[in-house]
């Protein structure tokens, strides 16, 4: 499901980012604007941030510098328009397509483990989870 890919996003970013995340003491305000997937609030309930991506490089933006933020936010773009559209290839031509788009991040990944040289940030997260919901669904179609 969408929405536990979300949840799953925003736990490893705290865990990665050293950020803990608490339950809200009155969910009402969230389930009266958002039905579904978790949310991300202020302290001061003033402001929300929804969907994984956007959870995840709310809490990594204590942690990348400012520069970085360009490349993290076109990295995750990519994941959001590219790869995760993409994961679920049936077909001989959209496998080649994943091929090729997979080939991007294995250029970026060529000579370090994230996608940016300065070390790992909300784009990595995002791109590693994705990739572990391809791999897991395809291994529960093989059983």
């Amino acid at each position: 499901k969408e929405d536990d890919l979300a949840s799953l996003k925003a736990c490893v970013a705290s865990a990665a980012f050293d950020i803990p995340l608490q339950k809200p003491k009155s969910t009402a305000s969230c389930t009266e604007l958002f039905v579904n997937g978790p949310v991300l609030t202020s302290n001061s309930d003033m402001m929300m941030v929804f969907g994984g991506n956007s959870i995840c490089k709310a809490l990594a933006n204590t942690a990348t510098a400012a520069r970085d933020m360009i490349l993290v936010d076109e990295w995750c773009e990519w994941e959001r328009n590219v790869l995760r559209p993409n994961a679920n290839a049936s077909s001989t031509n959209t496998a080649t397509k994943n091929k090729i788009h997979l080939s991007k991040l294995e250029e970026a990944l060529e000579n370090h483990m994230t996608v940016l040289e300065t070390g790992l940030t909300a784009a990595d997260i995002c791109i590693v989870l994705t990739l572990y919901k391809l791999y897991s669904s395809s291994e529960e179609e093989e059983e």
